[in-house]
């Protein structure tokens, strides 16, 4: 398939916290990109904004890696966070309870003092 099927954007951020921005569709298909991108992420940053405001979709075998992820985080003391999830999406995670491992807020400003704390 030669359409991309998600988009992911890395930006730092001030005081240390890297924006990993998503947007498209993130199917089952597009796992193995997003994987590589989110290794590297967790290796080097320890403070991650998970922005989710673009993203229509997410299959499961998406939040395997966000967990995989937040538990690598959790590791080195550092942390994960959702920002403003679409209704499908934010159903999907809360309905697989990923929203007790990795914090979901619904404002920059909420993600950014928990990210801070």
């Amino acid at each position: 398939m030669s359409e991309k099927l998600v988009t992911v954007s890395v930006q730092n951020m001030a005081a240390g916290i890297t924006r990993l921005t998503l947007g498209g569709r993130f199917e089952p298909m597009a796992v193995a990109e997003l994987a590589a991108a989110l290794d590297g992420l967790g290796a080097q940053e320890t403070r991650i904004l998970a922005d989710l405001t673009g993203l229509a979709f997410m299959a499961p075998h998406g939040l395997r890696l966000f967990v995989r992820l937040a538990r690598k985080l959790q590791e080195s003391r550092g942390k994960l966070v959702f920002l403003a999830p679409q209704p499908m999406v934010e159903e999907v995670i809360s309905l697989a309870g990923v929203d007790e491992l990795i914090p979901l807020f619904h404002t920059e400003t909420e993600a950014l003092a928990a990210l801070s704390n």
